[in-house]
């Protein structure tokens, strides 16, 4: 018998393939895995969406601040600030806290019969029909703190109405929320014009309980991610 023939009964009496034990050990590997990293990923890509909240009130706080610099006064007036989320939005953002005149995104062309006094932006039902068109804010009303040389504080946690005698509405609050996920809980932020103290809430983050949150910068009041 010549030397490739015994090589050749060698390799048939070789066994292939693997055993059933060594597939079930792969599988449970391949499941741990998996439930390590699912979760992961979608608190990733929800966290993701949480950047158009952010990104948004940051340009109303902006706005604001251009609009005050020219007419030493704030607007509850998305319009007249120039304040205009784009399309594809899946947070309703809020200028004053009863939303009376908002501008309406169900698919079609923004529609509105007043676009010079629009207080409030819905959710984009176009691009989200299955969502809530004016999300409820969530995450209990932040304790405002008056800086020294402003005599007056935002109501609540959208209230850009705030007026004295001699100061045309001289603070301004806004916030946004939607939902960045699949379960009830509205994601909700905040920004203002000026310092607030946030208090305890069920699904926040951020700064402690009695905290200072600066004026102009975004804070996840309620937050859909980890709640």
């Amino acid at each position: 018998m010549d030397a490739a023939t015994v090589r050749w009964k060698r390799s048939r009496s070789t066994p292939f393939g693997f055993t059933l034990v060594e597939i079930m050990i792969a599988l449970a590997i391949v499941g741990v895995l998996t439930a390590i990293a699912v979760p992961n990923f979608i608190r990733f890509q929800a966290r993701s969406k949480q950047s158009e909240a952010k990104t948004n009130l940051r340009a109303l706080f902006t706005s604001e601040k251009s609009y005050f610099g020219e007419r030493e006064a704030y607007s509850p007036f998305a319009r007249l600030i120039g304040f205009t989320p784009e399309r594809g939005n899946r947070y309703a953002y809020r200028l004053t806290p009863g939303c009376g005149n908002p501008e309406v995104r169900a698919g079609g062309a923004v529609a509105n019969a007043s676009p010079l006094t629009i207080d409030c932006v819905e959710v984009d039902l176009g691009r989200y029909p299955g969502a809530v068109a004016q999300p409820a804010t969530a995450g209990g009303v932040p304790v405002w703190l008056p800086p020294a040389n402003n005599p007056t504080t935002p109501a609540s946690i959208s209230d850009a109405a705030s007026t004295l005698a001699g100061c045309p509405i001289c603070s301004f609050s806004g916030s946004a929320a939607g939902n960045v996920d699949t379960d009830a809980v509205i994601d909700t932020w905040f920004i203002s014009s000026v310092d607030a103290t946030v208090v305890a809430g069920p699904c926040w983050e951020g700064t402690p309980a009695g905290g200072n949150n600066p004026a102009g910068q975004p804070f996840n009041l309620n937050n859909d991610v980890g709640c």
